[in-house]
């Protein structure tokens, strides 16, 4: 009986596994260093996809992803195991038997602390690899359902806002109406932008709507159907079709409400909103709001100043805006010289009567307006134009102008623009504070119709503005007994297609600007009879 090939195999699979296990000792050294290595290498790669998130999540606003989450937590876990690791494993070295290079007194432990080193080393270079598939580390933020903003205290509206909240609390009012005096100056919105803003902030995804038709875009009324919601649209001209918007109809059933501002109070019957008017300040709620832009420390400079900013107050008309613009520019001023001369020249005067007019114009050719105007005193031109350059860097460092140059390299021409919201509150101001029937002031802007019944009720204005404007037929020879300036800017049109007899009767008229038309070939004939110098 072979006996012989039994035992063989059995001292053959012994040897096997204790020359593994032998490895697993022999090695440690070696392999305590490879991981030592490994894991530096994996907390560089940490440490860079850490500050890819950071960035993200700081500069972006965006949220890490949960893998990616998982994948830092998991690293920041390994890295203490392996610490832990290491130490034992250079402990255990350090028990070798005396004289040899590494003979472990305890082999049993040795091989164990060597098998857990193996196997950590593939964990290590596992998560290693993993990093390779984070080409997005951060994800977008959904929009949140309202945004929480910072709100000054206000001045003359606690009654107002008491009004509004009465009316949002109350179930039967499905849509509130705020109309002003005017409001920021915008272009009329389209339904398409509207839904634009109202998908992104109720972070409907773009594929859903965009490309498609307004018919097409169901997203909107699908996300607010089931809520209750609170929609606030700002500074509407015209009545805008909610349906088409796809706000689905407020009523008791649903809470919901609608709440908009226009400045137009027949905005408010056509939306079939409760009308609320927001009115001007009192004059004690204008001065304190005036007061509190110009400061405490300019108001009490000097004992004349608070009669001034009385002065300078009561041309503001209690239009919130106007107080805040006005009081900003008037803050640091502290000698009664100083507000005097701003009264006579700057924020209240040429401010109100003449840069309102323009859109956009070169610095010499309003000044040279003023001139015509009789804005500035009788001192030399030299005194006038640098007058007139210390009124136009006021209002610039109040943010009332903006100075911009063309050609920035070189620097020849300077050119000044008014924001729309500061041009419409001067005019309305300039205006007989909005009142229509003592119409001071026109300003027609481009591409306008204008009617005969408009033409017949400039009869008593001192000033116009006309900026390409288009005239009905058949209108009548006008009469302008108090018309002092004529400013007009025309692209392909010349003055020759005015109405019939428009300069006919200007008796009183001083300015004239037919604009940067060097190459006017014909003149209305019955221009020949004012009697100025055309510039």
């Amino acid at each position: 009986m072979d006996i012989v090939s039994p035992i063989l195999d059995v001292a053959c699979c012994l040897w096997d596994s204790t020359a593994k296990r032998a490895v697993y000792i022999r090695e440690l050294p070696e392999n305590l260093n490879s991981l030592r290595t490994a894991m530096e290498e994996l907390k560089n790669v940490y440490k860079d996809v850490n500050e890819n998130v950071d960035r993200e999540e700081k500069l972006l606003l965006k949220k890490r992803t949960h893998v990616v989450d998982g994948w830092i937590q998991s690293v920041e876990a390994m890295e203490k195991e392996v610490t832990d690791l290491l130490a034992k494993g250079d402990g255990e070295i350090q028990k070798k038997c005396f004289g040899t290079s590494y003979c472990p007194k305890n082999c049993r432990a040795s091989y164990k602390i060597g098998k857990m080193v193996l196997r950590k080393m593939e964990d290590v270079a596992f998560k290693k690899t993993e990093s390779l598939n984070f080409s997005v580390v951060a994800e977008p933020l959904p929009s949140p359902p309202g945004k929480e903003r910072p709100l000054d205290k206000t001045v003359g509206l606690d009654s107002l806002f008491d009004l509004v909240s009465m009316q949002l609390q109350d179930e039967k009012v499905g849509s509130v109406g705020l109309y002003v005096i005017w409001v920021t100056v915008s272009r009329p919105a389209s339904v398409e932008k509207v839904q634009q803003v109202l998908f992104n902030k109720l972070g409907i995804p773009s594929h859903k709507w965009e490309g498609r038709s307004e018919d097409e875009r169901k997203e909107v009324f699908n996300a607010l159907k089931t809520k209750k919601f609170v929609l606030l649209l700002d500074d509407m001209w015209e009545p805008l079709d909610l349906f088409a918007l796809g706000i689905p109809p407020v009523n008791n059933g649903n809470k919901s409400k609608v709440l908009f501002t226009t400045r137009f109070s027949t905005v408010c019957l056509d939306m079939g909103a409760k009308g609320i008017e927001v009115k001007s300040l009192a004059w004690e709620e204008a001065f304190v709001l005036f007061q509190k832009y110009v400061g405490e420390d300019t108001i009490n400079s000097h004992l004349d100043i608070p009669k001034l900013a009385e002065i300078v107050a009561k041309e503001c008309a209690g239009l919130p805006l106007a107080l805040i613009t006005i009081g900003r520019a008037m803050a640091g001023t502290k000698t009664p010289e100083e507000w005097e001369r701003k009264i006579h020249y700057g924020e209240s005067s040429v401010f109100a009567f003449s840069i309102h007019l323009y859109y956009e114009i070169n610095c010499n050719k309003l000044v040279q307006l003023w001139f015509g105007e009789g804005f500035l005193d009788e001192s030399s031109d030299i005194k006038k134009a640098r007058n007139a350059e210390d009124i136009i860097e006021s209002l610039n460092h109040a943010c009332l102008l903006v100075i911009h140059y063309p050609n920035y390299a070189k620097r020849l021409e300077k050119f000044v623009k008014m924001h729309d919201v500061i041009r419409d509150m001067a005019l309305w101001l300039a205006c007989q504070n909005g009142n229509k029937k003592q119409k001071r002031f026109v300003v027609v802007d481009e591409g306008k119709l204008v009617t005969a019944q408009e033409v017949e009720e400039w009869k008593g204005t001192q000033r116009i503005s006309l900026v390409t404007p288009t005239f009905e037929d058949h209108i009548e020879s006008p009469s302008f007994p108090d018309l002092q300036t004529l400013l007009l800017f025309f692209n392909s049109l010349k003055p020759s297609s005015l109405p019939s007899g428009f300069f006919s009767y200007m008796p009183n008229l001083t300015v004239l600007d037919l604009g940067n038309h060097f190459d006017l070939d014909d003149l209305p004939m019955e221009i020949s009879k004012l009697d100025f110098d055309i510039e």
